[in-house]
This record gives structure tokens, C-alpha cells and sequence, in this order.
């Protein structure tokens, strides 16, 4: 008998604040792919990170924690232990860098990033059980569960008069990290969905706007399907459109990444 595969169809962009170089972006994320995407795995898992611009290193950390998160089939409480291994491998990685004596105490004082781990579960072929997904969320990047183009689920659950407020963050140092750790099963989620669904992993300035054009009674879907998911130059499109939303003032000037994740039926090609 022919193995069946699953399918997902996952798109992603990021660009960095307006002024800086690409390699300025210090958001991550994994896997990196686009379009359609078929799985021999009982569960499609990916990973979105914001690293903190006040920090040095921020970029290098968030890639460590999305390296780490990725490997994980699922943190559950025992998450803890991926921020451990992404800070050793911040200890390793900067052992081999010689830094001036100010940068020195920046890296010691430590990085800091949000971090966002997704996983979405398939179903049992034959007993069509299992349509459940799972997320980790610490800071203010966000899943956004999307069904017939409305959110039915927002995790965190953040209204838009809570982004900028100083969200927790994980860091590289250790003693930032306890309040956060001791209450690890805070920043974890479970949900379900059906064939069709649709997740968002966006940072906190896209999310912001996303989630306040919710609260007006606005359909931000559609902006997204019309500015990335469905233009042909999608980098082009996706550019323009979020450095107009800044000029505007509708989002603040941050590094911008999303992530889609979408299920079998909903959004593999423009609707007529």
C-alpha cells in the first residue's frame, strides 16, 4: 500500500526595520521552506522568535532559542530545559568572539527574545482523532488561530492596549530567567482544529495591528491574503505594504516577520 503523506501549506516572510541591512533582522525562524509542504510526520512543528533590539546579541539569541525549539516534539512543562541548551551553546558561540571591554558587559548583563513554538498535530487516518496543536509562548509574538478568515483563538491572549509594555522575554543570562521558569506551565496552550484552519505566527509589531483591527470590527485577513499570501511577488508586495503601514504610524518601525500555517481547503489559492 502507498504511504500517504500529510499536507500543510506554510508561507513565511521577514524584514527588518526600515533603514537596516537584512542582516540587521534580529527576528528567527525554522523551519525555512515555502508553499506547499508534505510531512510523513504526525506533527508539523516550527518555531518564531523576536530578539530584543536594546540587546547585544539579540539576533544570535533568538537563532538559539529557534535552533533549540525546533528539536523539541513538544516542551511541555519540561521546556525549561530548551533555554538551558541555547544557553549553552550562547556561552560556546561567543567564547570565540574577542569583544571590546563595553560589549563584554552587555553580553554578560545578557540578550533577550520572545519566543514563540508551534506545533500542529494531524489526524489519525483512520480513526480521524488527533486535530489538536500546541504552543509555547513567552513575550508578545503570537499565534493567531484563523477560521473562515476571523481569529477564533489568540495566544497569548493580548488585547492591543498590551503590546510595548514590557512583555517578558527570555534571556541568555540565567537570573533573569527565574520568575518566567518557575511558572513554566503559564506560557503553554492546547487547542484544536479542523480541516481548513488556518495559524498566524506573527511579532509583536504585526501583531499589534493585527489584533486592534480585530477589536474595531476590521477583517485584517484580508489585507494579509492581498499583501502576502497571494501576490505573485510576495517579498515585493509584503515589503511595500508594511513600510506603508509604518510611515502611517499604524505599526511601530520593528523588525516584521509572519508565518502561515494553513490546513488542507483553507487559502491554497486566491477565492474568486
Amino acid at each position: 500500500m502507498m504511504k500517504t503523506s500529510n499536507r500543510i501549506h506554510w508561507k513565511a516572510l521577514s524584514i527588518p526595520k526600515q533603514g537596516n541591512r537584512p542582516s540587521e533582522n534580529e527576528d528567527a525562524f525554522l523551519p525555512v521552506f515555502d508553499h506547499h509542504t508534505y510531512t510523513d510526520q504526525t506533527e508539523f512543528i516550527c518555531a518564531l522568535a523576536d530578539g530584543a533590539a536594546q540587546t547585544s546579541f539579540s539576533s544570535l539569541w533568538a537563532r538559539l532559542l529557534v535552533k533549540e525549539a525546533i528539536v523539541q516534539t513538544y516542551p511541555n512543562k519540561n521546556w525549561p530545559d530548551l533555554v538551558s541548551l541555547a544557553q549553552q551553546q550562547w556561552t560556546n558561540q561567543l567564547s570565540k568572539i574577542t569583544l571590546p571591554g563595553h560589549s563584554e558587559e552587555k553580553v554578560r548583563q545578557g540578550a533577550f527574545s520572545s519566543l514563540l513554538w508551534f506545533g500542529l498535530k494531524f489526524p489519525n487516518r483512520k480513526t480521524m482523532a488527533g486535530t489538536t496543536w500546541r504552543a509555547l509562548a513567552v513575550g508578545d509574538t503570537c499565534l493567531i488561530q484563523i477560521r473562515k478568515r476571523n481569529p477564533v483563538q489568540i495566544f497569548p491572549n493580548l488585547s492591543s492596549a498590551d503590546f510595548g509594555n514590557h512583555p517578558v522575554l527570555l534571556s541568555s543570562n540565567p537570573l533573569w530567567n527565574t520568575a518566567v521558569l518557575n511558572a513554566n506551565h503559564q506560557y503553554l496552550m492546547e487547542g484544536t482544529w479542523i480541516p481548513g484552519d488556518g495559524f498566524l505566527l506573527m511579532t509583536d509589531a504585526i501583531s499589534a495591528w493585527f489584533i486592534r483591527e480585530t477589536e474595531k470590527g476590521n477583517s485584517p485577513m484580508l489585507k494579509l491574503e492581498e499583501n502576502f499570501l497571494f501576490p505573485a511577488d510576495r517579498q515585493a508586495s509584503f515589503t511595500t505594504w508594511i513600510s506603508a503601514l509604518r510611515e502611517s504610524g499604524k505599526i511601530k518601525n520593528d523588525d516584521t516577520s509572519i508565518i502561515w500555517v494553513g490546513t488542507d481547503g483553507k487559502l491554497t489559492s486566491k477565492p474568486s
